[in-house]
């Protein structure tokens, strides 16, 4: 397929991909980055304490004593990754 007939083609396919259209199908689709976490907005799922979080969080930073702002951030990474 050529560059043109391939852009083309997509521009086609473009306009029937349009995304979910009920408020049951967005409110699903707004969960995706829940899968693996890496884009997500919320630090915890919905059956996770937010006071574990908070006593890893407070663990980690006695035990690695975070000095200066990068430092910090690494622990942030951590808890984050945990």
């Amino acid at each position: 397929m050529s560059g043109v007939r391939r852009i083309e083609a997509n521009r086609q396919n473009a306009q029937r991909s349009t995304g979910p259209k009920t408020a049951e199908g967005k409110a699903r689709v707004a969960q995706n980055a829940m899968a693996h976490r890496l884009f997500s907005r919320q630090s915890l799922l919905p059956d996770e304490a937010p006071q574990e979080l908070e006593d890893l969080r407070e663990s980690l930073r006695a035990d690695l004593s975070p000095e200066g702002p990068q430092e910090e951030v690494l622990v942030e990474l951590m808890v984050d990754a945990l």
